[in-house]
């Protein structure tokens, strides 16, 4: 029997496991809901101020469920194009820095 989705304990994982990477990696993490329409689901966009910014979507019959299908996708992409390529947004100040010092 299926216990409705307030008892899938994985519930709310992804979404965990994205925030706890914006926090790693110093990006933000915004998520937009948009309220059950004749479809029945909640859908939800998930923004990361990475740069380039990235943008996923996610639906469930509850807003947690919603966020983690959205969370979930972005985690798809964040492992495509590999941490090591994701920056914040702005995040090259340092380098420009150094290379108007190595110019002087």
């Amino acid at each position: 029997t299926t216990g409705g989705s307030s008892s899938n304990p994985d519930v709310g994982r992804k979404k965990e496991q994205l925030m706890y990477l914006a926090q790693l990696l110093k990006f933000e993490v915004m998520f937009s809901d948009f309220p059950k329409g004749n479809h029945g689901e909640y859908l939800t966009l998930v923004t990361l101020s990475t740069d380039p910014p990235q943008l996923c979507h996610g639906s469930g019959a509850s807003l947690e469920e919603s966020h983690d299908e959205a969370a979930r996708g972005a985690l798809e992409i964040l492992s495509k194009i590999g941490l090591d390529n994701v920056k914040p947004k702005g995040g090259g100040g340092a380098v420009t820095g150094e290379d108007s010092k190595s110019k002087k």
